[in-house]
């Protein structure tokens, strides 16, 4: 049985995925934890096999939300998430191409900082 654990309740991509994995894969639980209030601090990453973090700010006209937002959201998020991700058990990203959210950035930049290894599974295509 494999855990996921997708941090980004609501969002598009985590809703699609955690429909798509109920209805194809019976050997896979999927939780979800909502980033906005915080409460993702609370939540014990060690339980899942795999964390899906898909909380971001994309689709949006330059100027519409202020630049301090975005990185807080975009950068800094990803690199709690992976922070408590690394405390608590293995990084996994699935799924999502490098240039979406800056991806590549965001991970390259985790891995210089932090020194956090990441195993990811493009499947873009």
């Amino acid at each position: 049985m494999k855990r996921v654990l997708i941090t980004g309740a609501n969002s598009y991509i985590g809703c699609s995925f955690e429909a798509y994995i109920k209805k194809n894969e019976r050997e896979w639980i999927v939780d979800t934890v909502d980033m906005i209030d915080g409460s993702w601090r609370e939540k014990d990453f060690s339980e899942y096999d795999a964390v899906f973090h898909v909380a971001g700010i994309v689709h949006q006209k330059k100027g519409a939300v202020p630049d301090d937002i975005y990185y807080k959201v975009n950068c800094d998020l990803v690199i709690d998430v992976a922070k408590k991700a690394k405390e608590e058990g293995a990084i996994s990203s699935v799924g999502m191409p490098d240039d979406w959210a800056n991806w590549a950035g965001s991970w390259n930049k985790i891995a210089e900082t932090y020194g956090i290894e990441h195993d990811d599974t493009d499947m873009s295509s």
